[in-house]
Order: C-alpha cells, then sequence, then structure tokens
C-alpha cells in the first residue's frame, strides 16, 4: 500500500466501519474516541437523536466562550459496502467523498487552525443526512452560538453559491384487483407509470425528478390494487411553487412530502465570488441557516462519486481542503 498521511489513515479507518443511516453507531464510537485522542484538552459532547443514533461535537481548547466558528459534516452513508483502498491519487470506499472524507478534513483543518495559536472553533458532526436530515434537526437545540458556518460536502474545493432544494415526496395511486384479460384501465401501476412519465414530462428547468423506489400490486396476471412511488424531487424555485406543480400536474392522486431542504443562498467570502458555484444538491446547510448568520458549503470531493460503487476522493484535493480550512480560519477569526 502506498504510504499515507495520519489523516489518509484515520479516514481509511472510519471508512471501514459501514455506517449506511440508522446504523451510526460504531462510527459514532470510532469518531469520538479520534476526536478525544486529538483534542485532549477539548470539550466533546455527545447528542443522541434517536436510539443507538448521536451527533457528537467538540470544542477546541479555549473556545468554551467564545465560538465563531463550526465546521460540520455527516458520518451516515448510503447503503453499500464497499472495499476501501488506496492508491498513489486516490481513497476508495464508502464515505470516501459522502462525507466521511469532509469529517476528517475538517477535524485536521481545526487541528491545523489549532497549532497555529486559534480558538473559537467547534466542530459537529450528525447523522441522517442521507434521508431525513434527523441529525441535523436535533443539533439546532445543543449549537454553540456562532456567526459562521462550514458545511462539508463534495464540492471541488469550491464555494457554493445556491444550493438547489431537495425533497421525499411519496405518491399513492389506487386501482382495482381483476383478472388481467378484462383490461389493465383499472390498474394502480399502469396508472402510476402514466402519470410519473406525464411528470417528468412537464417537469420545469429550475426542478428535477428522481424516481427512486417503486411498488405495488399482487401477482402478475392481476390488476394492480394500490401502487406507490417514492420520488426525490430537486428544485431551486421555492418550495411553495415545488408543492404547487406537483398538486396541478397529480391532481387526482395522494401525495405526502416530506420535510424538504429548502433551496438556500450561501455565503461566499470575498475572495472566492469569482470561483463560486451553483449545486442541485440539498444539504443540512439548509437547517443550519435558521441558526447561524453565514453559512458556508465547501469540501473535497466530487459529487459524480457519491453515491456510487466508485466512490474517491483525491489524495492531493483531501490535503488541499485541509489547509484551505487553516487559512478560511485565519481569515474569519483573524
Amino acid at each position: 500500500m502506498p504510504h499515507v498521511n495520519p489523516w489518509e489513515s484515520a479516514l481509511l479507518d472510519f471508512m471501514a466501519i459501514y455506517s449506511p443511516t440508522d446504523h451510526e453507531a460504531e462510527a459514532g464510537a470510532y469518531l469520538e474516541h479520534l476526536l478525544r485522542t486529538l483534542f485532549p484538552s477539548g470539550i466533546i459532547s455527545t447528542h443522541e437523536v434517536a436510539p443507538n443514533r448521536r451527533n457528537i461535537c467538540c470544542l477546541l481548547p479555549d473556545s468554551k466562550d467564545k465560538t465563531p466558528l463550526i465546521f460540520t459534516s455527516h458520518y451516515d452513508t448510503v447503503p453499500g459496502e464497499l472495499p476501501v483502498a488506496v492508491d498513489s491519487s486516490s481513497i476508495f470506499g464508502r464515505g470516501a467523498c459522502d462525507a466521511k472524507g469532509q469529517v476528517i478534513a475538517q477535524i485536521w483543518g481545526a487541528l491545523g487552525a489549532l497549532e497555529r495559536g486559534m480558538s473559537g472553533i467547534a466542530l459537529c458532526f450528525v447523522v441522517g443526512e442521507e434521508t431525513d436530515s434527523l441529525g441535523a434537526r436535533g443539533l439546532l437545540d445543543h449549537l454553540p452560538n456562532a456567526t459562521y458556518l462550514v458545511n462539508g460536502e463534495p464540492t471541488g474545493n469550491k464555494f457554493v453559491r445556491l444550493s438547489w432544494g431537495a425533497m421525499d415526496v411519496v405518491v399513492t395511486f389506487n386501482g382495482i384487483s381483476r383478472h388481467s384479460s378484462l383490461g389493465t384501465h383499472d390498474s394502480a401501476i399502469h396508472g402510476m407509470i402514466s402519470a410519473l412519465v406525464n411528470l417528468e414530462k412537464s417537469a420545469p428547468s429550475k426542478l428535477s425528478i428522481n424516481i427512486g423506489l417503486l411498488s405495488g400490486g399482487t401477482a402478475a396476471n392481476t390488476t394492480a390494487p394500490l401502487a406507490s412511488a417514492r420520488l426525490c424531487v430537486r428544485y431551486s424555485l421555492s418550495t411553495a411553487e415545488c408543492i404547487q406543480f406537483l398538486s396541478a400536474n397529480l391532481p387526482t392522486k395522494t401525495f405526502e412530502c416530506l420535510p424538504p431542504l429548502e433551496p438556500l443562498s450561501l455565503y461566499v467570502p470575498d475572495l472566492h465570488l469569482t470561483d463560486a458555484i451553483e449545486v442541485k444538491f440539498g444539504s443540512d446547510a439548509s437547517i443550519f441557516h435558521k441558526r447561524i448568520p453565514h453559512v458556508m458549503m465547501r469540501g473535497p470531493g466530487s459529487i459524480q462519486f457519491a453515491h456510487t460503487d466508485q466512490e474517491q476522493i483525491n489524495r492531493n484535493e483531501l490535503h488541499e481542503a485541509i489547509r484551505d480550512l487553516v487559512s478560511l480560519s485565519e481569515l474569519l477569526l483573524g
């Protein structure tokens, strides 16, 4: 195996612990141990948001009464266990860029800031971002008072100026169960397929629809009495406009919108305004925006590798992210 730096070694160990959403306990224990080892004088706290699921925070030494800057990301992952590997250019495994690599970059960025004599930084790592942001919502009651927050997501180490919103939508279709030789016009599944095709065709440019999960039916030769679809709707419209579109294009169907991540205009330091980007994914940043005046999104890695069986992070980009977080700390705390 190629020589690895301490942060790369920590990331490899972290990724070796499989932690899909709802199963983060072992990874959380590792993360807490790592923080206690690297910041022996820091103040570590944990906040349970559901049984065996907890957020983990660390106040850097001398930061108790002054924490203007928060680094945060999530340590749950999407399902799908992957082998952990490293070569001369990249690190591979589930969570490499989304988002265990973000967590490790932020820890070593905070460590670098501390070595340069800075205080006033809190690290807050949460569960549940990949589904309902349960951890971020629970953390609101425990967030330190802060002026700035950096939310780690794979953005190629560029600041994000606009992050699209995201909403889970469950659509239910009803039909009649009978012999399929009598025709399929009463089938809930056939009605669902037709409605979803029309929904996609009607979507405006500021809205995208992913049909993620489908279910329904009882047998191949029987029309379906019930069918359902779970969608991920991403949008830069307002949430009200998004729901209005769904209502207009699913007029006779029942649909439920789970709590959304709102579209969000993010803070970008003046030095980085010209190369800031727009991303079509939502994140916990929209939750933290309710409490923190200046929320930023930035991190190493590419969204094109997130949720894939080739998830990876470039080693140089990871190192660059650590250096950039130290520099950003100096800029904001200077």
